[in-house]
Formats: C-alpha cells, sequence, structure tokens
C-alpha cells in the first residue's frame, strides 16, 4: 500500500471508531432516559441520534475502504503507469472532500452538529480563555486519544505533498529536521490543551482536582515524548 494510503486509511478508522463508541453511548444514554442533549448544550432538535452518528460512520469507513482498491486498481491497469503521480492524489483529495463537508455553510449533512463541531474545536483551542464545558473536556480528550492516528497523519500528509515527495513516491518525511521537530509538537499541543482547560477550571471553581488533573495531563505527556 502507498505511504499516502495507509496514512489516510488509518486516520479515517481513528475517526470511524470514535463515532461508532458515540453512536453507542447516544444509544445507551436515550435508552435510560438521560438528557444528553441538554447536558451538551445541543439547541433543541439538532441534536444527532445515534442513527445519524452510525451513518457517518458507515461513510467515513466505506470513504476509507474505496481508498484502497481504487489505488491499488489504478497501480495495476497498465494505462494509468505513465500517471502513476495523479494515482498518489486520490487520498489528498478524499481529505479535501472531508475538509470541505466539514466548513460548508450550507444547510446539507447536519450543518447544525458540524457548527458545533467547529465551535467546540474553537473552544479548545483557546482553551484559556472560555469557561470549560463538557463538549469541550469530551473533545480534548479525545484529541489526546488521537494524536498518532489523526495529529501526525495530517503532518504527514503536509510534508508528503507539501515537499512534493508523492511525485517520487519516497518517504523522505522522516529525514526532514522540520518533520522531525514538528512530530513531536504536534503530540504535545493537544495535551497542553487539556492543561489550560485544567487550569481554568482551577481558576473558576477553585477546586484543587483540577489542579491535580492538570498535573496528570503533563506526566502523561512526558510519557508521550519519553515513549517517541
Amino acid at each position: 500500500m502507498l505511504p499516502s494510503t495507509s496514512y489516510f486509511v488509518q486516520f479515517l478508522w481513528i475517526h470511524h471508531l470514535a463515532y461508532v463508541m458515540y453512536s453507542a453511548n447516544i444509544y445507551f444514554w436515550s435508552r435510560f432516559k438521560i438528557n444528553y442533549p441538554f447536558m451538551f448544550g445541543f439547541k433543541q432538535g439538532t441534536e444527532l441520534g445515534y442513527r445519524e452518528v452510525l451513518l457517518l460512520s458507515s461513510g467515513i469507513a466505506v470513504l476509507a475502504m474505496a481508498a484502497v482498491p481504487s489505488t491499488l486498481d489504478m497501480e495495476m491497469d497498465p494505462r494509468i503507469k505513465s500517471f502513476s503521480e495523479f494515482t498518489e492524489l486520490v487520498p489528498l483529495g478524499l481529505l479535501v472532500v472531508l475538509l470541505l463537508i466539514t466548513f460548508c455553510p450550507f444547510n446539507i449533512i447536519y450543518k447544525c452538529g458540524r457548527f458545533f463541531l467547529i465551535q467546540t474545536a474553537f473552544h479548545c483551542i483557546c482553551a484559556p480563555l472560555y469557561n470549560v464545558k463538557l463538549p469541550d473536556h469530551c473533545f480534548a480528550d479525545q484529541l489526546t486519544i488521537q494524536v498518532q492516528a489523526a495529529f501526525r497523519s495530517l503532518e504527514f500528509f503536509v510534508c508528503y505533498y507539501g515537499w512534493g515527495n508523492f511525485k517520487m513516491r519516497s518517504n523522505s518525511c522522516l529525514q526532514n529536521d522540520v518533520y522531525k521537530t514538528f512530530y513531536f509538537i504536534v503530540a504535545i499541543i493537544p495535551f497542553w490543551i487539556r492543561s489550560f482547560q485544567c487550569l481554568r477550571r482551577l481558576i473558576d471553581e477553585r477546586d484543587v482536582m483540577h489542579g491535580l488533573n492538570g498535573l496528570k495531563t503533563h506526566l502523561n505527556n512526558g510519557c508521550t515524548y519519553h515513549e517517541d
């Protein structure tokens, strides 16, 4: 499998798994009469049910599975041998489509849910400036989980396509000093976001436990750095 395709599939499958787990949570919350729209601050009538979330996860899984055979088929087709560098653009094109759908301003594909996700991500990036709510907390936790599969995959895409490696089908990113530097920075960012959230809650609520949680996050950050 081509490097770009393998990283793209890894990126999609971790998001597919996250959506499946979230849909399972929604199912059990609904079954046991837990008011999850109120917990997460959804506007009335805009929350997604477990069926809608499973539909999204299935779409991501289909996209991931389609990327592999389509790339392999173009690799084996002798008529496309002379356009080999264009086959490398398939994962990039699919990723661009996903990003365009996410930030699409039109009222399609669960606009309220997409914009709620973007707003939550913005609150996490500006963690010290906003009061930490349950969606911000959950989203930041997901960021710390998806360091390897999501953030570093995106970093690889930037290096692989930005430096033109896809034209030669060679992965020289690991020999690039800038890539190596950002390889560690990207892993630290999610933990710093959680630490800033803990700091903000410590200031707002005067609860020492939030300070201890921030310290624990720093220790996890150190473990991640040590493993790398």
